[in-house]
């Protein structure tokens, strides 16, 4: 086949920059990965996911946005291309291509949703036109090489960046759409939260949480972490009882919560060098389990969740902690030495979800709060 193409040269290497329709990559044959199996001993990557080539197949054939995959699949060809170029300079041209497969150095899984969106979708996106870079004669190893260099090195934008980015994009009302069909939107609320509760004086999370591009001593965890770990509280999907709050109360509503919490774990907040409870440890299972708390107050206070029950049901936790685990103060629970605190025996997300069922164990009301996690 014959497609037009620029020839640049980097170092040694030349490479080219093409395009492809998208119905090209239906072809039996025209590309593959080199993946690894018990008859490719060989092979340097692992077999792409299913489930990812439907979610950018969904991405792509979605009728609400405009969809685009501005970056480029990466190719090689092992074997020798043939080049005429078209102008005195050399750099643009015919490149012929004699030899198949392309090996699928990076873009796998997006080349795997193209063809999905083919299959389900031809009239719309057969046509689409595929940025793609080829490398020429780049032997097996050194492809593999690439590919680990690629996987490994290369920067992503940071996650806490990527919330704030998701955060400006709800302003406009397409792109709100956008972010809702990706089930994100509570993101966005999760990081006005965040600002929120740094800024307002007397709530313990004031000044604490690490947002990007401000460095202060006095923070205790980062944005991205304290934003993830909201999602049981925010996400519309998981609960709907308090999803639908605005930023504003949702940050009165956490303020309450933390401040019950800190009155009742008081030396845990004084020391955090060696307590846990305001670090992820602390955090994720706190929001997994707020929920729950939320409805034994809302139960015991006609509906409303105010300080004084939170206050008063997390008095009940912590003398029920005591009671459990033979602690002189509530505090110690949060303790980050195993020998002395249960908290810190665990880590990790399964570490986080250990905590929260220990806490809902000692919840006031257990029976009927069970459904809400």
């Amino acid at each position: 086949m014959k497609v037009p193409a620029f020839r640049i040269k980097q170092g040694r290497q030349v490479i080219y920059l093409t395009a492809f329709e998208a119905k090209q990559f239906l072809k039996e044959g025209f590309t593959a990965p080199d993946a690894w199996s018990p008859t490719n001993r060989q092979g340097y990557q692992r077999e792409p996911k299913q489930r990812r080539f439907k979610r950018i197949s969904e991405y792509l054939t979605a009728k609400d946005r405009n969809a685009l995959l501005p970056q480029a699949i990466l190719l090689n060809s092992r074997e020798k291309l043939t080049f005429r170029a078209a102008n005195g300079d050399g750099h643009f041209g015919t490149l012929e291509i004699k030899h198949l497969p392309l090996w699928e150095v990076d873009g796998q899984h997006r080349l795997g949703g193209i063809r999905v969106a083919c299959q389900t979708n031809p009239d719309e996106m057969e046509d689409f036109m595929v940025p793609v870079v080829i490398t020429e004669g780049v032997p097996r190893i050194e492809e593999a090489v690439l590919f680990f260099v690629i996987n490994t090195e290369q920067k992503r934008v940071p996650t806490d960046l990527a919330q704030r980015i998701i955060t400006e994009q709800v302003e406009d009302a397409e792109r709100r759409k956008e972010v809702v069909s990706m089930g994100k939107e509570w993101i966005a609320r999760a990081t006005e939260v965040v600002d929120l509760l740094i800024e307002k004086e007397g709530n313990p999370w004031y000044e604490r949480i690490a947002i990007p591009g401000l460095k202060q001593a006095s923070t205790l965890i980062k944005q991205v972490s304290f934003v993830q770990s909201l999602q049981p509280i925010l996400d519309a999907e998981r609960n709907p009882a308090f999803a639908h709050l605005k930023a504003e109360d949702s940050a009165e509503l956490l303020a309450r919560y933390w401040e019950a919490v800190r009155d009742t774990f008081p030396e845990a907040f004084e020391d955090h060098k060696n307590y846990v409870i305001t670090r992820t440890v602390g955090v994720f299972p706190l929001h997994k389990i707020a929920p729950a708390v939320f409805t034994v107050v809302r139960d015991r206070c006609g509906g409303r969740v105010t300080k004084a029950g939170l206050k008063e049901v997390w008095g009940e936790i912590g003398d029920a902690l005591k009671e459990k685990f033979g602690l002189e103060r509530a505090s110690e629970f949060w303790n980050k030495d195993p020998e002395t605190g249960e908290a810190g025996k665990y880590a990790g997300a399964k570490g986080f979800k250990i905590l929260a069922d220990i806490l809902i164990t000692v919840l006031p009301q257990e029976e009927k709060v069970a459904a809400v996690l």
